[in-house]
């Protein structure tokens, strides 16, 4: 059974490793005489519990600057975002307010450049019955307001709402939660990568291994490409183009090019070495099989066991091609 991931944006949780029976007095040095204030941190930490005994993969945020560092990093099928936040002590008590508004607006700048559906964003408030407002701008901006309750009925309503959610997006795109995809690309330069990885990803959902072996040695492919032609243009162009020929070097060519200069792009990271050579040609090869032969050897299984090598080796292709000095 697939996992939804799940982020709860909340400076309201206590951080993890205080123990229960240590919370109120750890956060009554902090805010002394606030007891109202104080008393809604266990609550919010049996929400999370209650989410994650429901089966949902939760991550929590604790902090805005926290929260905006997992939205770069990390695709998530439901956002809950607390619009106040007034326990984050970098967070401006002028924007205090408002807060969860720009994390909204951070995850969906992040998905502009994403092959994911949208995060489902859930705006979590206490104050949408004094401030109506703000649950209409929610729906406005296709957000769904939940009232933010501190107690047991507070956490099986928001447990029940994202049940609700998880069965409408399993039934409107079951094939596209994250732990059904094999690249999990976040941060993707334009819309022909883009492209490329969602058809990748469609192919893996539909267990066809062959073409996938395809697309996967495509892909690597166009990386190099583009790598070896920002870092070195014209004046290097015979590194990655057959000027005779008027086509790209083969792809041996290519890696075997790539090898030889890995040492010009230590500027940018000094991880590209000799084991990630290997593992483009691994690609290379699994590619070259599906399209030149039945290969009864490749397995979708196999394609899921190397997933993180795989994410690993793409993720670091993009990332020096994006910081190539130009």
């Amino acid at each position: 059974m697939t996992r939804l991931k799940v982020l709860f944006a909340d400076d309201q949780i206590p951080d993890e490793e205080i123990p229960d029976e240590d919370v109120v007095a750890t956060l009554e040095k902090i805010y002394p005489g606030d007891n109202d204030f104080i008393n809604c941190f266990l609550p919010m930490r049996h929400a999370v519990k209650t989410l994650r005994d429901g089966y949902y993969d939760v991550t929590v945020a604790r902090t805005y600057a926290e929260a905006l560092d997992l939205i770069k990093t990390t695709h998530f099928d439901i956002a809950i975002v607390d619009l106040r936040w007034d326990a984050d002590e970098k967070v401006l008590r002028s924007q205090s307010d408002n807060i969860g508004w720009a994390i909204c607006d951070a995850l969906e700048e992040a998905e502009k450049n994403t092959a994911f559906p949208p995060t489902f964003q859930i705006v979590y408030s206490s104050r949408f019955q004094r401030e109506p407002h703000l649950a209409i701008r929610a729906a406005q901006e296709s957000k769904l307001p939940v009232f933010k309750s501190y107690n047991e009925a507070g956490s099986q309503a928001l447990l029940a709402t994202v049940n609700f959610i998880d069965k409408h997006l399993s039934y409107k795109s079951g094939q596209h939660l994250l732990d059904d995809v094999l690249l999990e690309v976040v941060d993707i330069p334009d819309d022909f990568y883009k492209k490329l990885i969602e058809e990748i990803n469609q192919l893996y959902q539909n267990r066809l291994v062959l073409a996938l072996s395809v697309l996967v040695r495509k892909l690597l492919e166009n990386l190099v490409i583009d790598i070896l032609r920002k870092q070195y243009g014209t004046e290097g162009k015979s590194l990655f183009y057959d000027i005779k020929r008027h086509r790209f070097q083969d792809f041996s060519d290519l890696i075997e090019n790539l090898k030889e200069k890995q040492a010009d792009f230590h500027y940018v990271t000094d991880s590209l070495d000799n084991r990630i050579i290997v593992d483009i040609k691994s690609y290379k090869e699994k590619g070259n099989s599906g399209a030149h032969s039945i290969d009864t050897y490749t397995t979708i299984d196999q394609f899921k066991q190397k997933r993180d090598n795989l994410n690993y080796l793409v993720q670091l292709l993009f990332r020096i091609l994006k910081n190539i000095s130009s």
